[in-house]
């Protein structure tokens, strides 16, 4: 059994080979109708057209889809979209992801002294900022070629902090270990 989609894509095949096969001067003129807009059936009509004169072939070829065969057919493509989706977002995600890291690297010193900033709080919440900072600061950093920076100064963080060990697991937990 023929899925839909080969049935659909045999079938505009067969479309495009007849049109390719129709008189020069038709074309011409089914062309000027489709641009002057004077006939706004064209499509229909050009559709009747070809049904009429592969009319034999399609009672041949086709048969009535299931329902099982449609819902299969309707699932496949809400799954293509949700996976076009995905794709989309994930490109938006990683744009704007980019963008952020930019904006990190016009100043870093300014971030590292914020990072500074949200640990003496000593409050968890901040704790978790500082973290998100640190873990952007890194990506930046690998991204721009400049680790060894990064590591020396993640280096005395640590150190200068040893005594904080709610700050440490989080840190380990971000993957911010030397």
């Amino acid at each position: 059994m023929t899925s839909p989609l080969s049935r659909h894509r045999r079938a505009t095949a067969q479309l495009r080979t007849w049109v390719t096969r129709l008189p020069a001067r038709e074309k011409d003129t089914i062309l000027s109708d489709l641009i002057t807009g004077d006939d706004t059936h064209l499509r229909a009509q050009l559709l009747r057209r070809y049904r009429g004169a592969h009319a034999t072939e399609a009672f041949t070829t086709t048969t009535p889809r299931t329902a099982g065969e449609l819902r299969a057919e309707r699932e496949g493509c809400d799954a293509q979209q949700r996976e076009r989706d995905r794709v989309r977002q994930e490109r938006s995600a990683a744009v704007a992801r980019q963008r952020h890291l930019d904006t990190l690297a016009v100043d870093q010193p300014a971030v590292w002294q914020r990072i500074d900033e949200l640990i003496a709080t000593k409050k968890l919440r901040e704790y978790g900022l500082a973290v998100q900072l640190l873990v952007d600061l890194r990506d930046l950093t690998e991204r721009d070629g400049g680790t060894a920076v990064f590591e020396y100064r993640l280096t005395l963080l640590r150190v200068a902090h040893a005594r904080k060990p709610s700050l440490l697991q989080r840190l380990d937990l971000a993957g911010l270990d030397v």
